[in-house]
Order: C-alpha cells, then sequence, then structure tokens
C-alpha cells in the first residue's frame, strides 16, 4: 500500500511538472469580449452606410524576439490563444479592427488578458491589454492608450491610421470636392507633414518614457525602432509612398546591409528597404483593359540585368512576383515564354520551385487556343462552339461573368427579371464564368439564381484566342448570338438596361 501511494504521489508531481513546464514555455492569450477576426463581416463606413466587406486577417501576429524563431505553435480555442515560445519575449500585433492594431510585448510565460466592448462588434475602442501573471512595465501592453492620450485619437485611430480611412480623413480637412485631384494632392502632402511632425515628437517622448522606467528594454527598442523606420519612410517617400526609380537605386545602395538584413527582428529595416527596392524594380505601368497594370517586361528585364539586389532576399521574391504578374496579365503562351525562359535559367532549388508553382497554370486545358473549352457546374466538359450549336434556332445572350466580380454579381437579380419578361421567346442566355476556382464559381449560383441556367467555366480564358479577339479582359460582357450563330453585338447593353429587351426582341 505504501508502494502504491508513493508511485501515485511521483505520478502526480511528475505531471504536475510536465504541465507547468508546457505553460512556462507558452504565451496564453485571452480576448474577454468579440475578437476582431474573419469569422464576421465587418461593415467599412457602418456609421455612413456604406458597404461590407469579409475580413480577411487574423486577429494576432506574433513576432519572435529570436530571428531563427517562426512562431507555428499555436494553438486556438473560444477566445483563448496558447503559443508556444522558445526565445524570451515576442511581440503581439494585435487587430482590433481593420483600421487599428495595438501591438504589445509578453514574457514566455505570460498570461494575457484583452478586454473588448461587447457591445459593438464594430467598435475602435482601444482595447485593455494585461499582463496577469507578473507586475509588467505600464506601457509594455498598453502604449497605444498612452499615444492616443498624448497625440489625440481620430475617433480611435492614430493620425497614421486615419490616412486608410479616407471618409475620416477627408471630414478632417474639409476635403473640397469641386477640387478634385488637385485638392486630393494636396491634403495629402499636408497629411504627411502632420505625421512627420507627430512622429519627431513621439520620438523624443519614447525615450522620456524609457528614462521613467515605463518599457521593459525589449518594448522600448521596439516601439524606438518602429518609430525610426516609419519617420524615415516619412521623410524619403512623403505622402506617395513611392520615389524615383533613380532615388530608389541611390537609396537602396546607401542604405542596405546584409547582416543587418538578417538580424532585424522586428521588420521595420525589411519594410523600408523592400518599399525601395519595390520603387526601383516596379515603377513602369503600361494600360490594359482592365486598367493600369504594372510594366511586367521591363521588370523582368531589369531583373534580368540586375546589379542591385541579385544577391539579396528580394530578387527571388521580386522574379516570382513578376511572374505571377505575367500569367495573370499576358495570353497563356507568352507568360508560358518567361515561366521556361527563367526555369532554364535557374538554378535546380529556384527551377523546381517554379515548376511546382506554374504547373497548374500551364495544364493542358489552359494551354488550348482554338477553342474555348467550358465545364458545367457538374464537371462536364465541352466547348462554347458546340454550346451555341445546341441553342442554334434561337437568339443568344451571352453573360461573362465571375463571382469574385461586384458588378456582374449586381446585375444578375435584372438578368433574372430579363430571363421573365423573355419566357416563351426564341431566347437563349449563356452565362460563362472566368473564375478560376470551380467551387467558388459553382457556390455563388443559388445566391445568383443561376442554377437552372446554362452556366459554364472558361477553363482557359487566357489562351483562347476569341477572348482576345473580342477583347473580353474586363467583366461583366454581354454578347448578342442570332440564330445562325452569328455575332451581332459583341458589347451589348446590360440586363439592368431600359433597351436590352427590346434589343432581343428585335434579334429574333
Amino acid at each position: 500500500m505504501h508502494r502504491i501511494l508513493t508511485t501515485f504521489v511521483l505520478l502526480t508531481l511528475s505531471i504536475g511538472c510536465s504541465t507547468r513546464q508546457e505553460t512556462f514555455n507558452e504565451v496564453v492569450i485571452i480576448v474577454d469580449g468579440l475578437a476582431y477576426s474573419d469569422r464576421f463581416y465587418f461593415e467599412y463606413g457602418k456609421e455612413e452606410g456604406a458597404y461590407s466587406m469579409r475580413t480577411n486577417h487574423a486577429p494576432f501576429t506574433y513576432l519572435s524576439i529570436d530571428p531563427a524563431e517562426d512562431i507555428t505553435d499555436i494553438r486556438e480555442s473560444g477566445d483563448t490563444t496558447s503559443v508556444t515560445l522558445d526565445a524570451e519575449w515576442m511581440f503581439v500585433k494585435y487587430n482590433f479592427n481593420p483600421h487599428a492594431s495595438s501591438d504589445f510585448i509578453a514574457h514566455k510565460g505570460d498570461t494575457v488578458r484583452i478586454r473588448r466592448d461587447t457591445s459593438n462588434i464594430y467598435s475602435r475602442a482601444q482595447p485593455q491589454i494585461s499582463i496577469l501573471n507578473r507586475d509588467a512595465k505600464p506601457l509594455d501592453t498598453e502604449y497605444r492608450k498612452a499615444y492616443l492620450e498624448r497625440f489625440g485619437s481620430y475617433e480611435g485611430l492614430t493620425i497614421e491610421e486615419v490616412e486608410n480611412h479616407h471618409t475620416l480623413l477627408w471630414d478632417i480637412y474639409d476635403f473640397d470636392y469641386s477640387r478634385g485631384f488637385k485638392a486630393w494632392k494636396e491634403y495629402g502632402m499636408r497629411h504627411n507633414g502632420a505625421i512627420v511632425e507627430t512622429l519627431e515628437k513621439e520620438n523624443i517622448w519614447i525615450d522620456s518614457l524609457n528614462t521613467a522606467g515605463m518599457f521593459s528594454e525589449p518594448a522600448y527598442r521596439y516601439f524606438k525602432e518602429r518609430n525610426r523606420w516609419s519617420l524615415k519612410k516619412r521623410k524619403v517617400f512623403g505622402y506617395k509612398g513611392s520615389v524615383a526609380e533613380a532615388v530608389a537605386d541611390s537609396i537602396f545602395r546607401a542604405d542596405y546591409d546584409k547582416d543587418r538584413f538578417d538580424s532585424d527582428v522586428y521588420g521595420f529595416y525589411k519594410g523600408f528597404m523592400n518599399s525601395v527596392a519595390y520603387s526601383s524594380y516596379f515603377p513602369k505601368y503600361v494600360q490594359v483593359s482592365q486598367g493600369n497594370t504594372c510594366d511586367w517586361e521591363y521588370t523582368y528585364a531589369k531583373l534580368q540585368n540586375d546589379t542591385l539586389i541579385k544577391r539579396t532576399p528580394f530578387f527571388e521574391a521580386f522574379l516570382i512576383q513578376t511572374l505571377d504578374g505575367m500569367v495573370q496579365d499576358f495570353p497563356k503562351h507568352k507568360s508560358k515564354k518567361y515561366v521556361d525562359m527563367t526555369v532554364a535559367a535557374a538554378d535546380s532549388t529556384l527551377a523546381n520551385t517554379l515548376k511546382e508553382r506554374y504547373h497548374d497554370a500551364f495544364a493542358e486545358d489552359m494551354m488550348v487556343e482554338n477553342e474555348v473549352l467550358l465545364m458545367s457546374p457538374d464537371g462536364r466538359k465541352t466547348t462554347l462552339d458546340k454550346v451555341l450549336h445546341e441553342v442554334r434556332g434561337k437568339v443568344a445572350y451571352v453573360d461573362f461573368w465571375a463571382s469574385w466580380c461586384r458588378p456582374c454579381c449586381a446585375e444578375m437579380e435584372p438578368a433574372a427579371e430579363l430571363r421573365e419578361r423573355m419566357k416563351g421567346k426564341d431566347i437563349e442566355f449563356i452565362y460563362l464564368s472566368t473564375d478560376e476556382d470551380h467551387s467558388k464559381m459553382c457556390g455563388a449560383l443559388d445566391e445568383l439564381k443561376l442554377t437552372d441556367c446554362k452556366v459554364y467555366r472558361i477553363l482557359n480564358p487566357k489562351a483562347a484566342k476569341f477572348m482576345y479577339e473580342y477583347n473580353i479582359q474586363l467583366i461583366p460582357r454581354y454578347m448578342i448570338i442570332d440564330k445562325n450563330g452569328k455575332i451581332v453585338n459583341d458589347n451589348a447593353p446590360r440586363p439592368s438596361s431600359e433597351e436590352i429587351a427590346h434589343i432581343l426582341s428585335e434579334s429574333r
């Protein structure tokens, strides 16, 4: 009996020690109230009755003070998040609404409590953040609150955050719409100047707070470094957020330091250098049917002849970004030429990365030029020629759309009404989606009232000559095809137009 009790006690102590050790290696974050996350819709400009949008940002971003540690062991359960940490400290960026975040520092073993206003999930009110298990320095968790008290709050936002909330920005500067872009430029410069002035004052203030013992050393370094590079970026880039190509090249040569870049745990220096390099390699734009896009061929040529960033982390990232842009904007055979050329010249590691990345983009179906390949919601493959042949003898109204296209989706209610008006007449309605993801197209059919319609997804929109001959790059787009299969209007009015019913009736 004594042996059994001894074994039980030792086992209990062993389990207890294991639990304490595991807890010591964790930071536990408890949100008391709703956390801003991608689990609900945020109504952008709700006060003004503007549209709703789906948020795609996780509420927390984690950064270890050890540059070699990538924090991946994260467990979420309800309003509690547990993060395993090897380093002694970590920084947490808490995105409590789409415009604002509150940064704080936590020590390994900390339990952090965040209190939110549960009465209003759209609240911009500063959350209360506190360490429960120890006496932390006051501004390790409450720096943002102190900042707003010192430098002012613009409906809960800092002066920098206001820049991303145009409605509020216009109110602050009493925006004169009649002056158009000239006024926008002037106000942008004024606001940037106000930000620079505040950052300079904040820089001095941070030092005084540290002298008063309001920060732990890691927190002081974090906020000081954040302020430093934010200020420098503002002074260099101004309100535009970019500089001339020659200026960017000069700054990059003067300011880039590999050792500093590799050891930059905060990421602020990396962010600044990325902005500089981006201004150098993505400065030129060209006109396309969808609007403006980067001149990918210019950027590609500059990267291939590069003498500036070839041996930096930017090179491969920019190269892939350029190829991604080509795959998105160029016809398939043209973009494939650039990808193949890059793969042939790359080392084996990069070549394998590129082959895997673009394998699906150049699948056999995607490369067909002479036909428009289609897939029905149930996975049946066909072609546009076959679909049009099946409706020969009727007028076809063809709608080019996508589930992600707001104007396209806005026309679907009028489209349903138009189909009802044309019922009993020799008119067929055909809906051709340019969605890349088949499931997204299918998922939208019920809401858009297309479940009983002829709907197909175009498999080769970037390769089919038909799409380029008729310049169907900008959607929504509508066509009318007569009973003999001849296109009689390749840019027909929308379903919501007043004249479309008459035009379709006349086409019969």
